[in-house]
């Protein structure tokens, strides 16, 4: 799918989910006693509950499409925006599709990518990352966002080091890391990737019974469309 940026460059994205994914979502769900936000979670969160993440590295309409598809199921899941997409530059625009996925009943919270953007020459500089990264956040939240959690981007380097090297969550007002926080669940941790879902907590063999239960619902549809 070929989506134009605002410069007015043409870049192909992943698609949007299809039915198929929709339908796996719906599946996992119904598998399990309660769905929620990454913010909610704490070390009496039952097992059987259900954490999904969205990392919004190309489009935020193709995601407050599928927020609101969510919400009118009764999901309710992380949104993390990513402060060096394009569509981060239009601030208004911004935090009105960010004011949109939290009335849907989402979490918004932080795509961090502040030590690829702070990198000269190839070279991570932590302390011009940290200093990039809090002023972000002290943007979102001075427009209103309660921004707790993040979920470090892919690149050269990750804000994974961030935490590695120098800084603390604290150090920036923050609960959680997403890629650290799924190592501590004690529930099932599903997220997107490039339209598809990844699930690391989850096993196998509840991988191939969804699929199972997936396509028996694409066999009852077909066959309710042709009337047999």
């Amino acid at each position: 799918m070929k989506v134009q940026n605002p410069d007015g460059e043409w870049k192909n994205y992943p698609p949007s989910f299809s039915d198929e994914d929709k339908s796996m979502l719906q599946s996992f769900v119904e598998e399990h006693a309660d769905v929620c936000c990454m913010r909610e979670l704490t070390p009496l969160t039952p097992h059987d509950t259900i954490c999904i993440r969205h990392d919004v590295d190309y489009s935020l309409e193709h995601a407050i499409k599928f927020a609101r598809w969510e919400n009118d199921r009764g999901i309710h899941s992380t949104y993390f925006v990513l402060h060096t997409a394009w569509y981060y530059r239009d601030r208004i625009k911004l935090y009105g599709q960010m004011s949109l996925l939290q009335n849907y009943g989402h979490e918004v919270g932080i795509h961090l990518d502040s030590v690829n953007e702070s990198a000269i020459d190839n070279h991570p500089h932590y302390d011009a990352a940290a200093i990039l990264l809090k002023a972000k956040l002290a943007e979102l939240r001075s427009a209103g966002f309660d921004i707790v959690g993040s979920a470090a981007h892919g690149g050269i380097y990750t804000d994974l080091e961030l935490f590695e090297n120098r800084f603390t969550l604290d150090d920036f007002g923050l609960q959680y890391e997403a890629y650290d926080l799924q190592h501590k669940l004690n529930v099932n941790y599903i997220s997107d990737n490039r339209g598809k879902w990844r699930a690391p907590l989850v096993k196998e063999e509840t991988w191939i019974h969804l699929r199972w239960v997936q396509l028996q619902r694409l066999l009852t549809r077909h066959l309710r469309d042709k009337h047999i």
